[in-house]
């Protein structure tokens, strides 16, 4: 973990603890990050495969919260482009404050067919623990990389579980469809199906 110091075992150099200037205490990761062309470093207005690849993480605090934070990081770990913890949205539960689920996975892509590049996970809404899909938008044109919240599923809540979303067009119908274990939902999280297996 970069939070913790480590020797090169090639030259056995100590590499010291990385701190992160915003959230310092959420250092923890629970899941494998995921690595998606999602900032435009070469500044040519579009975010494609000759920009550097972007790693997406949720981190907590060790075991002891589920809250968590998102981090977008460059891939050549030249900077931590943004990070995204409490956000406030409106949506048919009212409004409420969520943040990511230290616990489970991300997906990323562009999902919506707009500039920019979506991360999709579970939050947690900080009134009473319950768990939603949620939809977080990288704001990658000209290598900024701040994070918001796109989307809150409006509907019931899922359970707060490590799940680790899939994105596909799983009906061939042209558009991105979000699997959390058995559930299917649309880019823009409205409920499409529910499957007959376990819950993943």
């Amino acid at each position: 973990s970069m939070s913790h110091e480590m020797i090169d075992p090639a030259s056995g150099a100590v590499v010291p603890a990385y701190a992160y200037a915003d959230f310092p205490t959420y250092h923890d990761a629970m899941h494998a990050p995921v690595v998606f062309q999602a900032t435009d470093d070469d500044g040519n207005g579009v975010i494609g495969s000759e920009d550097m690849p972007d790693i997406a993480v949720v981190m907590g605090q060790e075991d002891s919260v589920t809250d968590g934070v998102i981090r977008l990081i460059s891939g050549d770990g030249s900077a931590v482009h943004g990070s995204i913890h409490w956000s406030s949205f409106t949506n048919a539960n009212g409004t409420h404050t969520y943040a990511p689920y230290h616990y489970a996975g991300l997906a990323m892509a562009n999902i919506d067919n707009d500039p920019n590049i979506e991360i999709v996970t579970l939050a947690i809404r900080q009134s009473d623990g319950l768990c939603y899909p949620a939809v977080y938008e990288v704001e990658g044109l000209n290598g900024n990389g701040t994070i918001s919240l796109e989307a809150v599923y409006g509907g019931g809540n899922h359970t707060c579980t490590a799940h680790a979303p899939a994105l596909a067009d799983i009906d061939g119908d042209g558009g991105v469809e979000i699997i959390l274990g058995r559930a299917v939902m649309s880019a823009n999280l409205d409920f499409e199906w529910l499957g007959q297996g376990g819950r993943g």
